[in-house]
């Protein structure tokens, strides 16, 4: 059974989510922060519901099953989750101001939460849009401290630096 968290619960990190708990051998769970703003993605997403309004083909029914029917993915708070990681995906909002110049706060704080849970030869892959270097710079530095490894010789590390949409065909 391989192992996958993935961390922000987005327009990103849930349609990933579901297509990675749908394939046979997975078993995924999602980290979200309890806020006000966001937290109640948590009892929705456990409860198969789709969060999301609007165009996202097949993303409800792709919830239900594998929530409802496999049970292959659920949403938790707890970083304490990316202990048992193969892989964790780290996919949380990297907004950017007036000037286009992007914040990286909740990477960072995803990333020091994830680096004191996280065990030898786990991938880290960051797939928020990041520029260029960012991976190494800014993620590789904290996961490495909170987590005494080292990702050129324990735990590999991947970066995704472009907007996408997982779920679009």
């Amino acid at each position: 059974m391989t192992k996958v968290v993935v961390i922000g619960m987005g327009y990103v990190g849930i349609p990933c989510a579901a297509l990675l708990a749908d394939v046979p051998g997975f078993q995924v769970t999602g980290v979200q922060r309890r806020s006000e703003r966001s937290g109640w993605k948590i009892d929705h997403l456990n409860a198969g519901l789709c969060p999301f309004e609007g165009d996202e083909p097949g993303l409800a029914e792709l919830l239900h099953r594998v929530v409802v029917d496999k049970g292959s993915f659920q949403v938790t708070d707890d970083y304490a989750v990316c202990a048992e990681a193969d892989v964790i995906l780290i996919d949380v909002q990297t907004p950017t101001d007036a000037f286009h110049v992007p914040h990286y706060e909740s990477l960072r704080e995803v990333c020091g939460h994830a680096g004191r849970h996280m065990r030898p030869e786990t991938l880290v892959v960051i797939e928020s849009t990041v520029a260029p270097g960012t991976t190494q710079n800014t993620a590789q530095p904290i996961l490495e401290a909170e987590s005494g490894l080292h990702a050129a010789t324990v735990s590999p590390m991947a970066g995704v630096s472009s907007r996408s949409i997982p779920s679009a065909p």
